[in-house]
């Protein structure tokens, strides 16, 4: 009986844990799944002459994200500084990997993913799915919160980042809040 009792409490409390563990990692693994793209993005700017800063398009990045979270039930307004937080980490990436090719314009001869057809459809695609699941933990788990910081900085392994663009970027994640009501 006793086995059956610890069971029926493991799983009544320690499975929402597990989940909202689980849930995390996920998140954590599309956001560097989406951070890594940037080096073909360096790479088809450099190609095509293009300058990694484009504030045209970060306007229109930011402006659909916060529509999308209005549209699945999170505050657009909070959301901002988290999509803030992954372009800056994104054209970091950028322009570390542009200063490497000074030195070896070699690496500027592969082949990147294409950028329109590619790279953009990706990156909406991992950025709804990042969106539903920051909804799905701030549901399950509430906000994110400083315990969470170190598995967070650990899963992001993309080249070119540093440990204080991945606390940037989880300083953004704690500020993102579900709509009112």
């Amino acid at each position: 009986m006793k086995v059956r009792q610890l069971f029926v409490f493991l799983l009544i409390f320690a499975t929402p844990f597990a989940f909202a563990a689980g849930n995390s990692s996920t998140l954590f693994q599309n956001i560097n799944h989406r951070l890594g793209y940037m080096k073909d993005v360096a790479l088809y700017k450099a190609q095509k002459h293009l300058q990694i800063e484009d504030t045209a398009r970060e306007a229109v990045v930011i402006q659909k994200a916060q529509a999308q979270a209005k549209e699945i039930g999170l505050n657009p307004t909070s959301v901002k500084a988290f999509f803030v937080a992954q372009i800056s980490a994104a054209k970091a990436i950028q322009y570390r990997y542009r200063a490497d090719w000074l030195t070896d314009p070699a690496a500027l001869n592969a082949k990147p993913l294409n950028l329109k057809t590619q790279v953009r459809p990706a990156l909406i695609t991992l950025g709804d799915q990042i969106l539903s699941q920051i909804k799905a933990h701030l549901e399950q788990s509430g906000p994110f919160k400083n315990n969470e910081r170190e598995q967070f900085v650990n899963s992001i392994t993309v080249k070119n980042l540093t440990e204080a663009d991945k606390n940037n970027l989880y300083n953004g994640l704690m500020k993102v809040r579900l709509a009112s009501k």
